[in-house]
């Protein structure tokens, strides 16, 4: 099972979540079989810290030997210290001290080997086949494919871009190299280079200030090695925060009221984590909800009472989208108006009002894959949730797709409703890495791809209007693990689709 999306086992790296506290030394009595069914078994034990999940949502292979073996230690049955991902990681008997992989049994191996049987007797052989949908047009009209960027090897590394709607610019990291900037001058790219290199998640400009949110370190770890990094042409670079747990997203807003910015962070983690609000003055840390998974947040006051919200997915364990309604002076009060399966893997989510009514609907992204149920999974995809007053939400829309990573919403052909532009990292078919869904109205959209999007496994999208006429351009960034040049056409590592609509 899992906990998590894209970004990526790469970027990210995801894990289940925990449902238990406390000291290990707590109930040292062995558990006693309970003569209790395997399905009521799992429901009572799988669903007690996340939704339940059905037998058909995974084939019995990856039930069998990835998500069951995790859930077991997770229960405390067989050995944590055996297991290979934990042999990389730091601070493993942190986790084991939290009650993460406990060291006592939970369950009676009677009643753990009942769930298993239950999961691998009700699973599917094959993962279930996704719905039928409208082709996919291998053409763009409209658009133009322009590299930024080639590939200069093996690996296309792009982990985050950026847009300066004043001057125009793109902005690309990689680990690979420094931060590099794009600028498109009278039809060509002029490049330079700005900041060392990093692990970049997020690159955006705010007021007259780049800012770099930097993972710290690839991969799984339990190490606060993240930093927020602020950069100006004239002064240079500077810490923001530092000790951050592998930051997802940021975002500024005067949260205590006091008239200074405060800085908001999803510190993602991996076993641990949390969202926290940082006081523009002192930097202190607050902590909002303590626990790993927050991917994406959008500010923005969703009660209407002039106090900005904090609205975040979660992609751990504990799947789904909150609202954080603003308190006053720093208190928040959760409420999760949408809640996923733990193996949906959700990636991102915006809001955007698709159907005019002044209300804010959510596009989500689902299809991360990069966790302890890597298969293929007919509930990947985009989807629509309208808001049907008062922040209650319903699903109006699914496109399925493999992978889904994400979805952002514009109008880009300038008939006056919102298009949806998609990548999909983990994708099934290499034309399906980006997907573009012309909106017919009445949540009918039309799927199409350019003819080149096979230059690069799309791990970043951006909007941005690059060349200055008015009409929003698509920014992709290519983040190719190991590959090497296999595609149709040259590899590219940043591109953009002018839009000529």
């Amino acid at each position: 099972m899992k906990c998590f999306p894209v970004l990526l086992l790469a970027v990210f790296g995801f894990s289940l979540v925990s449902c238990s506290s406390g000291n290990q030394a707590e109930n040292t009595n062995p558990p006693e079989p309970s003569g209790l069914p395997g399905e009521t078994l799992a429901k009572m034990h799988c669903g007690s810290c996340h939704q339940y999940v059905e037998p058909w949502m995974l084939d019995k292979k990856t039930w069998e030997t990835r998500t069951l073996p995790e859930m077991g230690l997770r229960l405390g049955v067989g050995d944590v210290f055996s297991k290979n991902v934990l042999q990389v990681q730091q601070g493993t008997e942190n986790l084991v001290y939290e009650n993460v992989y406990p060291l006592r049994p939970k369950i009676h191996e009677e009643d753990y080997q009942k769930i298993v049987e239950f999961y691998l007797k009700n699973a599917p052989e094959s993962p279930l086949p996704q719905a039928a949908r409208k082709p996919l047009k291998e053409e763009l009209p409209g658009f133009s494919f322009t590299p930024f960027l080639r590939s200069e090897g093996y690996q296309n590394n792009t982990t985050a871009l950026g847009f300066d709607r004043q001057s125009g610019a793109v902005l690309a990291g990689s680990p690979r190299g420094e931060i590099k900037r794009f600028v498109w001058k009278n039809g060509e790219v002029v490049t330079d280079s700005i900041m060392e290199p990093g692990v970049f998640s997020v690159i955006r400009k705010w007021k007259n200030d780049w800012y770099f949110l930097d993972l710290g370190q690839l991969g799984p770890h339990e190490k606060s090695l993240g930093k927020l990094i602020r950069y100006n042409d004239k002064t240079g670079s500077a810490y923001v925060l530092e000790k951050l747990h592998k930051p997802a997203d940021f975002a500024f807003a005067d949260i205590n009221q006091d008239g200074t910015e405060d800085i908001i962070v999803c510190n993602f983690g991996f076993e641990t984590g949390s969202l926290a609000w940082y006081d523009g003055k002192t930097r202190k840390e607050q902590v909002i909800k303590n626990m790993p998974g927050a991917r994406n947040m959008v500010i923005k006051d969703m009660d209407n009472d002039g106090k900005d919200d904090i609205v975040v997915l979660y992609a751990q364990g504990l799947e789904g989208i909150s609202i954080f309604y603003n308190k006053g002076k720093g208190r928040f009060k959760e409420e999760a108006v949408l809640t996923f399966s733990p193996v949906y893997g959700s990636s991102w989510f915006e809001l955007a009002d698709f159907n005019h009514d002044g209300l804010p609907d959510i596009l989500y992204a689902n299809g991360d894959n990069a966790d302890y149920s890597f298969t293929l999974k007919n509930y990947h995809g985009v989807r629509i949730f309208e808001n049907k007053g008062k922040n209650t939400f319903m699903q109006a829309w699914f496109y399925p797709l493999y992978g889904a990573t994400k979805a952002m919403a514009a109008d880009f052909d300038g008939d006056g409703d919102l298009d949806i532009a998609a990548i999909a990292y983990y994708r099934k078919d290499a034309r399906e890495g980006f997907t573009y869904l012309e909106n017919n109205g009445a949540y009918d959209f039309s799927p199409a791809t350019f003819k080149e999007v096979e230059s690069g496994q799309w791990m970043t999208l951006e909007l941005g209007d690059v060349n200055g006429d008015g009409r929003p351009d698509i920014l992709l960034g290519a983040h190719d693990l190991a590959r090497k040049n296999k595609a149709t056409h040259l590899p590219s590592e940043v591109a953009v689709l002018i839009n000529k609509n």
